[in-house]
């Protein structure tokens, strides 16, 4: 089983940290009131082997069964980790080809589409 990971920005310096499950769960809770943005991993990286969170905002394209590509770019939403295509088909994230994290929009709110 795999553990479940959590991206947060640190309020002082804006710097990205990454925290386990566990971690959270064994720290003082007073100690997490000073970071912000949280997100949890997917279990899923881009073509540049990055981590995808939610919150990220990615870019990739699909090859349907016809051979017809969907080229899209959406943000990670929470426990939404699928993306809806031409006919309102719903694709998880493993069955993307080419993912690429293009931004997040805590700090790139202006690719958000």
């Amino acid at each position: 089983m795999s553990k479940m990971k959590f991206r947060a920005k640190y309020k002082d310096n804006d710097r990205w940290s990454v925290f386990t499950l566990q971690e959270i769960l064994e720290k003082d809770r007073e100690m997490f009131d000073n970071y912000h943005n949280w997100g949890q991993y997917t279990e899923r990286k881009d073509k540049n082997n990055k981590e995808i969170y939610e919150g990220d905002i990615v870019k990739g394209y699909l090859t349907l069964v016809n051979n017809d590509v969907y080229d899209f770019q959406d943000v990670i939403e929470y426990h939404h980790y699928s993306f809806e295509c031409p006919n309102n088909a719903d694709f998880p994230l493993d069955q993307y080809d080419e993912l690429e994290i293009i931004g997040n929009i805590y700090e790139n709110p202006e690719l958000i589409k």
